[in-house]
């Protein structure tokens, strides 16, 4: 905690001032952040997704809200409760105790004894008990109960200190520590939970303390005490009992402000003189001082004198000052020196309100920075802000979101609007950041890809960061479906398998779906308002498993349908014969039904096995099987058939009728042949030789030891054509009878 003279003890004979010819750093517009008011270029698109800076993020009044505070002054934080105390003098000179609740920067008054200014507060680390420092020649300090209500009649207790205190200090012991400006003392307050806690259990005499400032290093039990006027730096032990001055070294310039370096434990010395803020190491025993490093504060041009009153550093090595500038209106500042100053990451400035005196530094981590600004009975509050854009996801269907989120360091709310920006800089529209610093643009449903953006923080009407982000539509998510129709199929039958594709957030898919069978693909269709069908015919018996694809499109991302079963009732095998009777050598036809697809079936007759032979049956397992019944006995015989794919069997009965008798048929007869009568010889009177005129026949020729006579052979041929003729005529007596026998 750092504190300076209250406005009415600041000595008034001030020194010449040289001023910088530079104005108030600001950061670049593109790379991290404005000053408030600052002027900037046309942006550039970033191309970092996260910054962070710090800045001032809120300015809530404390005036506007209590009834008489007008004029704050020095203060600390009560982490336990979540307080700022302000000291204060308000407008009827009555002094006060002004709390901020630092959730929501709601503030009320405590009320304090006396009749002097009220210029400085400090936190009890044991208790909470607050001490309040009054700005008198006999000296005050009022001790306050955080837990105690206090009214106009019941006022915290006074404890009377040295002459014309005006800082405080609290060791962790709860020693509490008070500066007196007048007599070069220091006057120590016991324990707040001890029985002297309202009474000066010790007094340091000789301390220079004549316009001085303070700071405590808790860590280490040092107390550091800052002199202007005799440009010394008093350290002492608040671990020791009787509390004792280690050492005292001497600076160049007076110092106005000091702090402690909890990292290093140096102490950190401001100077009016030249402006300036410079780190300080010493041994143990502080009667020398090293110089390890110096920086140049910040100015204003405009003003006539600039007071560098306070100072605190924070754990990560940066430095802030706060400076007060006259003439009253116009605006403090706060200087921001990086722990290592370069021209990447110089010293820049944060403006504040009026006649700010102080900082109080909340120690938490990510604690913030209080600047009461005495002109204004508003406090500014500093802190670490991280603007990030968000990349953000959403799927084609929705609304894409430009979002971009602002927190603070120290976890309270901040209050902000998110401008978001396209990649050209139109802007898109402004959105607060909610509870938790998100802020979120809707922008409409957008095609699959990225939207590029820009998104500034605005805090407090100025942009101080500038982001890039991306609004991302993924392809939607698709569910895919099949159905059939008819779901009953029997073999050889047909069905159509219909297929529902469904997009996320009631978007309609297009392109094509394939449906599958195991490995087999077995068609495929083309969407049409997200659904297709294909048609299955001559299906085989049996069951299977039917699974859909989509394969997706430009807006939609694929997806596989559930097994849909599908199952193929065989048809049953039958096997009837058109001709139920028969006899051996008739024709027979068996027609053939329920057979698997064109297998081939075999047929056979029972009960002597006998192959009647095989066909092979149509698309739909039906054929006609003609064969003529073989040579089997009469009665009934079965026809078997086999399906030889299959295995599927039926048969039938065919009944063989028996044989017709046959009437016998009299082979023909030769008649009998009766041998040729030689009929008896007349006595011929031979006739008379022409020439001789006698009677004697002419003796016959002889040959090959047989006589040839024309009369023998006459007769032979008579005898052979008789003979022939008999025969014939038996042949034809014969046909005519057998015929008979089968015609009847």
């Amino acid at each position: 905690m750092t504190h300076v003279f209250p406005r009415h003890s600041r000595r008034m004979s001030f020194r010449a001032v040289s001023f910088s010819a530079a104005a108030l750093v600001a950061m670049p517009f593109g790379a991290l952040a404005l000053g408030a008011g600052s002027a900037a270029a046309a942006p550039t698109m970033p191309t970092v997704s996260t910054l962070s800076t710090i800045t001032e993020v809120a300015r809530p009044s404390v005036y506007l809200q209590t009834p008489a505070g007008t004029w704050l002054q020095g203060g600390d934080v009560d982490a336990s409760r979540d307080r700022l105390y302000l000291a204060d003098s308000q407008k009827d000179d009555k002094p006060g105790l002004s709390v901020l609740n630092l959730a929501d920067e709601t503030a009320s008054t405590i009320p304090l004894g006396g009749d002097a200014y009220a210029l400085d507060a400090a936190v009890s680390p044991l208790d909470g008990t607050v001490y309040v420092v009054h700005n008198t020649t006999q000296g005050y300090v009022s001790v306050v109960d955080p837990a105690s209500e206090y009214t106009a009649t019941s006022l915290p207790p006074l404890v009377a200190v040295g002459g014309n205190p005006q800082k405080v200090e609290v060791g962790e012991d709860g020693r509490a520590y008070v500066i007196n400006l007048a007599g070069d003392t220091i006057s120590v307050l016991g324990r707040a939970d001890g029985d002297d806690r309202l009474n000066v259990v010790q007094t340091l005499s000789s301390v220079s303390t004549a316009g001085g400032t303070s700071a405590i290093d808790n860590e280490r039990d040092r107390l550091f005490i800052a002199s202007e006027y005799s440009k010394t730096i008093t350290v002492i032990d608040t671990a020791a009992t009787p509390a004792a001055v280690i050492g005292t070294f001497s600076v160049q310039n007076p110092p106005t402000a000091i702090a402690v370096d909890a990292s290093t434990g140096d102490a950190v010395v401001v100077t009016q003189d030249d402006n300036a803020v410079s780190w300080f190491s010493t041994g143990d025993n502080w009667s020398t001082s090293t110089l390890d490093r110096s920086e140049t504060l910040a100015s204003e041009p405009n003003a006539t004198l600039q007071l560098p009153l306070s100072a605190s550093v924070r754990p990560d090595g940066t430095t802030l000052v706060v400076t007060q500038v006259f003439p009253s209106e116009l605006q403090s500042f706060v200087s921001v020196i990086p722990a290592d100053v370069t021209d990447d990451d110089p010293v820049r400035t944060i403006r504040v309100g009026n006649m700010a005196f102080w900082g109080v530094q909340d120690t938490r981590e990510g604690g913030s920075l209080y600047v009461p600004n005495g002109g204004n009975g508003n406090v500014s509050v500093i802190s670490d802000v991280t603007l990030t854009a968000t990349a953000s996801s959403t799927t084609f269907g929705q609304d894409a979101e430009a979002q971009a989120t602002l927190v603070r360091a120290d976890g309270y709310p901040v209050t902000a609007s998110i401008e978001f920006t396209d990649s050209d800089y139109a802007s898109l529209g402004s959105v607060p950041v909610d509870a938790s610093g998100t802020a979120t643009l809707k922008l409409g449903k957008q095609a699959v890809g990225s939207v590029p953006f820009a998104a500034a923080a605005m805090i407090r009407d100025s942009i101080r960061l500038r982001v890039a982000g991306s609004a991302t539509t993924s392809p939607a998510a698709t569910t895919t479906a099949v159905a059939l129709d008819p779901a009953q199929v029997v073999e050889g039958g047909s069905t159509s398998a219909r297929i529902t594709v469904v997009g996320e957030n009631g978007t309609v898919p297009t392109g094509t779906v394939t449906l599958t069978k195991g490995t087999d693909v077995v068609g495929t269709a083309t969407l049409d308002a997200g659904t297709a069908t294909v048609n299955l015919s001559a299906l085989v018996a049996g069951s299977s498993q039917l699974v859909a694809s989509y394969a997706g499109d430009a807006s939609h991302a694929a997806s596989v349908s559930a097994e849909t079963s599908l199952t193929v009732t065989p048809r049953t095998a039958t096997a009837v014969a058109n001709t139920p009777e028969t006899k051996v050598g008739g024709s027979v036809t068996v027609n053939l039904s329920g057979f698997a697809p064109n297998e081939t079936v075999k047929l056979t007759l029972h009960s002597d096995p006998i192959e009647l032979g095989t066909i092979r049956v149509d698309a739909m397992g039906s054929a006609a099987f003609i064969f003529t019944m073989p040579q089997v006995d009469a009665g009934k015989h079965t026809v078997v058939a086999l399906g030889l794919s299959s295995g599927r069997t039926s048969s039938t009965e065919v009944t063989v009728g028996a044989v017709d008798p046959v009437d016998p048929v009299t082979p023909p007869v030769t008649p009998p042949v009766t041998p040729p009568v030689t009929p008896p010889v007349t006595p011929v009177t031979p006739p008379v030789n022409p020439v001789t005129g006698t009677g004697t026949p002419p003796v016959p020729a002889v040959s090959n030891g047989l006589a040839s006579t024309g009369a023998s052979e006459s007769a032979s041929v008579v005898i052979g054509g008789l003979v022939a003729l008999l025969l014939g005529f038996g042949l034809v007596v014969w046909r005519r009878h057998a015929r008979r026998s089968i015609e009847s």
